[in-house]
């Protein structure tokens, strides 16, 4: 089974979700999660995996931990359970 290519966000899209889990928005973040994965048809999780800065290797939960938000709560469906694995080994 091929695997599919992660969607190309825009630089924008990545900050967006970035900031919102620097600053701790929990709900902006699934909403703008939500929004890219319908507006690229594809799913929230592959957005996750998807929202990693360029420059530092960085995702959305790096920006969340690091920030001390360990509040923010993403559905524990097990394709965000596997983004957040993808995201983890890609920031190592």
């Amino acid at each position: 089974m091929p695997i599919a290519t992660p969607p190309k966000l825009e630089d924008h899209e990545i900050d967006a979700l970035l900031y919102d889990a620097r600053i701790g928005e929990s709900s902006d973040l699934i909403e703008n999660i939500n929004l890219f994965a319908k507006n690229l048809s594809t799913t929230p999780a592959i957005i996750l995996a998807a929202a990693v800065d360029p420059d530092s290797g960085n995702g959305v939960l790096h920006m969340a931990s690091a920030n001390g938000h360990t509040g923010i709560h993403l559905p524990s469906s097990p394709l965000f359970q596997s983004a957040c694995m993808i995201t983890a080994m890609q920031t190592h």
